[in-house]
């Protein structure tokens, strides 16, 4: 009875399911949101320029 536990092959993990995938797409995330909390302060001082002529 164990000896059937033990012989079937290992479950193939699915795609995105490991550690290693779920670090990579976080890590993304993040850097997506720093790009855009970037170009967000880009645009503030271009458009805070406009308004007061410095």
């Amino acid at each position: 009875m164990a000896d059937e536990y033990f012989d079937k092959p290992r479950k193939k993990a699915k795609y995105g399911t490991t550690m290693h995938d779920v670090e990579k797409r976080r890590a993304r995330g993040y850097i997506i949101c720093a790009i855009i909390l970037i170009i967000c302060g880009v645009l503030d001082v271009i458009f805070l320029m406009g308004i007061f002529g410095a």
